[in-house]
């Protein structure tokens, strides 16, 4: 997708599967709190969209390397996607080249009243 100064313009065709970019903070983890479970509308929309043939990548600073060489925050966040068995084809720390982003960052994206994204409402756009 990109934007031509109007409007936004989808780069892929209906149907086409998508490299999908979800963030792990406020995204995935409600508050940023790994006590937080995700919500059901979260697991059930990536479930679906990994079902569908997407590929799933979780993007989160967490897995930026620390001076001591260890990824702060990495292990707990696989913890997290493997507890509540949430798929994806690969982690990153880096934003990359996607066709779609799901971050709280994104000016567009649909929020709770506490800022994390409201998957209730998202689900239904995808």
């Amino acid at each position: 997708m990109y934007f031509n100064g109007k409007t936004y313009i989808p780069t892929h065709q209906f149907g086409d599967k998508m490299k999908i970019l979800i963030d792990f903070d406020r995204t995935i983890c409600p508050n940023s709190d790994p006590s937080n479970p995700p919500t059901l509308d979260c697991l059930r929309t990536i479930n679906r969209l990994k079902q569908e043939g997407h590929t799933i990548i979780i993007w989160s600073v967490r897995s930026n390397i620390n001076e001591t060489g260890i990824p702060d925050g990495h292990n707990e966040m696989l913890e997290y996607l493997d507890k509540y068995k949430i798929p994806f084809d690969d982690i990153n720390c880096t934003k990359i080249h996607c066709d779609l982003m799901i971050d709280d960052r994104c000016a567009c994206i649909y929020k709770d009243t506490q800022g994390n994204v409201d998957w209730s409402v998202l689900k239904n756009k995808l």
